[in-house]
């Protein structure tokens, strides 16, 4: 049986961190980081996420392999360390969607007060088109929170709440109708499934 202090261990010798040069361009620093045939969603950008900092956020889809496609973007959070040039890596959890499902366009990435904590969390808006069915593609954003040990995705009444918002103004402006309301701001009906 594994002890707590074992698992503890465990789980901080699995920290991956990289080096980083103040000179070193953020999306060269994404693109050397990257495992290889992945290929970056959107540009890495940075973004103040507290209580981990000024973070660099980078998604990007796996390569595919035959009988393996890949479509659903993946994302990492690099944490700055206190040492100035290494960033310590959190992986944001899997899309719920079955890879393959849709084809994802990131759009926009950013942050905004999804819970009313007055952190805010951080916000992927995508348009996604459901591979193979004629429809029309439709916009969604996932939020991802920080618990304190990692990364969760929101759950699923703000995915459908922010379904059909087509930039981070409007998100925002609809998660603060929400709190300001307690939480009772439906959104239109959409017509997407």
């Amino acid at each position: 049986m594994i002890t707590a202090r074992l698992a503890s261990l465990l789980a901080f010798a699995a920290v991956q961190t990289f080096d980083h040069s103040s000179r070193e361009p953020v999306a060269d620093f994404a693109n050397r980081i990257l495992p290889d045939g992945a290929e970056l969603s959107t540009r890495p950008v940075e973004v103040d996420l507290p209580p981990l900092g000024k973070v660099v956020v980078v998604l990007f889809v796996p390569a595919s392999s035959s009988g393996n496609l890949h479509t659903n973007y993946q994302g990492w959070i690099l944490a700055p360390g206190s040492d100035g040039h290494t960033y310590r890596k959190e992986t944001l959890p899997p899309l719920p969607n079955r890879d393959g499902q849709f084809e994802y366009s990131v759009k926009s990435v950013f942050t905004a007060d999804a819970d009313g904590d007055e952190r805010p969390e951080l916000c992927v808006l995508s348009s996604l088109y459901e591979n193979g069915s004629g429809k029309d593609a439709f916009y969604m954003t996932d939020v991802f929170k920080w618990s304190g040990k990692g990364f969760e995705h929101a759950d699923d009444a703000t995915d459908q709440l922010l379904l059909d918002l087509k930039n981070a103004k409007a998100v925002r402006a609809r998660l603060k109708s929400r709190l300001q309301h307690g939480g009772a701001t439906r959104p239109p009906p959409s017509k997407q499934p």
